[in-house]
């Protein structure tokens, strides 16, 4: 049996990489399809969250737009809902370990800062200074700032030079409006990039992108004023004002990227140490799939 430990951020290509790898689908679990089952088919979830939200949650099963409406009335229920759902998923989480014990270990909130090579084995160490050991490859989808150090250490192989830029995210729900493109590349005052859709209940939803210089001038300023600059030039390139109903800001510190790979991951054979990362492809989600599929081509015949 090998064991095989993937470390790095959202987007970064672990589940997918991690679904190349297992040979069976049910040795992968999948938190947000357990949570629709638990929305589906839990009814004390249900009565729990009809409890905590009376006003929202209506009728068995628990549909998304009645949790989303919640939420956009007060940021608060997200929470409550959190303490309701959370703990059923922890529970499904442990029986899928429980049945795969042999096979399977999951570690919560570990801030690793520190791994080395020891007898043909990998030894992971936290910063509470605990040991994760014997694993037989080591693989980390850190962002080009955060992992190169640990990289360098460890293998002679070297990380192409690459220089990471920040990104403010705007997530919106609106009054519905005229919308002709579903998403588009922009470059727009502060905006690069926007999506949106409809929801069930008629509103709109936004994820909108500054651009990589924006939001480099804008990093440190307040999330008061990145909202309202973002907002009032989205006003302005949809020629109206958007009558929001619901916004969040998230500050991305390593988001696009600019580097001189000529690969799209590395792969140190003699140490079975692998990087993959959405940086190697200039970002974005497509850039950490298109990663973690280059290093599993790459490691494939040597490992499975």
């Amino acid at each position: 049996m090998i064991k095989i430990c993937v470390v790095g951020e959202i987007g970064s290509g672990k589940t997918y990489i991690s679904k190349l790898f297992s040979p069976k689908k049910n040795l992968i679990f999948n938190a947000d399809i357990e949570v629709n089952k638990i929305y589906k088919q839990h009814r004390p979830t249900f009565t729990k969250l009809k409890k905590k939200l009376p006003l929202f949650i209506k009728s068995f099963p628990v549909k998304k737009s009645e949790l989303y409406n919640s939420i956009c009335f007060n940021k608060n229920n997200l929470k409550k809902i959190i303490e309701i759902v959370h703990p059923e998923v922890r529970k499904k989480m442990n029986s899928f370990l429980k049945k795969w014990s042999a096979k399977a270990s999951l570690v919560f909130r570990a801030q690793i800062q520190n791994i080395y090579y020891q007898e043909k084995q990998w030894v992971l160490e936290d910063k509470k200074n605990k040991k994760y050991k014997n694993f037989d490859a080591c693989i980390f989808s850190l962002p080009y700032n955060q992992g190169i150090s640990l990289w360098e250490i460890n293998s002679e192989l070297k990380v192409p030079k690459t220089q990471m830029f920040p990104c403010w995210t705007l997530m919106l729900v609106t009054k519905d409006i005229k919308c002709e493109y579903s998403s588009a590349f922009l470059n727009f005052k502060s905006l690069s990039w926007y999506s949106s859709s409809l929801l069930e209940d008629g509103s709109r939803k936004w994820v909108v992108h500054a651009s990589s210089e924006w939001s480099q001038e804008n990093f440190e300023r307040e999330e008061f004023f990145v909202k309202k600059m973002m907002l009032q030039d989205l006003d302005s390139l949809m020629k109206t004002s958007l009558q929001v109903d619901f916004f969040q800001l998230h500050r991305w510190r390593y988001a696009s990227s600019c580097s001189s790979a000529k690969d799209f991951s590395l792969w140190d054979q003699s140490k079975a140490l692998g990087y993959i990362g959405d940086w190697f492809c200039g970002g974005r989600i497509e850039g950490g799939m298109t990663s973690a599929l280059n290093l599993f081509r790459k490691i494939e015949n040597e490992l499975l």
